[in-house]
């Protein structure tokens, strides 16, 4: 039991965080930079508008995908990690989606590169 508890603390939740959705999504930048980041943006990373032509759970399978298929044809504001290139509108790119509810801050995303789907 001891085991499983330690577990749980390594997965890389935030503190108190309910798990929403996990989804690989590919699509294209149609807008960057973008100036008005969500409030959990990290503000040192590239930001860009990204609309989404398809989603689904990630291969690993290792968490619950919520429902990917409602952000086809989104337009998503995307902030990646700091140190990640800033792509040009029009770049396709396929991104891993993981979304959170936190007690401070309501659906947050993160969003990391994901190598494209074979």
């Amino acid at each position: 039991m001891k085991a499983a508890a330690f577990a749980l603390l390594l997965l890389p939740l935030p503190a108190h965080a309910t798990y929403m959705s996990d989804c690989i999504i590919e699509g294209v930048v149609t807008n960057t930079p973008v100036l008005e980041l969500p409030n959990d943006a990290d503000a040192e990373g590239p930001a860009f508008e990204f609309r989404v032509t398809g989603s689904k759970p990630p291969p690993d399978g290792a968490r619950n995908d919520g429902d990917c298929r409602a952000f086809m044809d989104e337009v998503l504001a995307v902030t990646l990690p700091s140190g990640s290139a800033m792509p040009v509108q029009g770049d396709r790119l396929t991104l891993r989606l993981m979304e959170f509810d936190t007690e401070d801050i309501p659906r947050t995303r993160t969003f990391t590169l994901a190598p494209p789907a074979r």
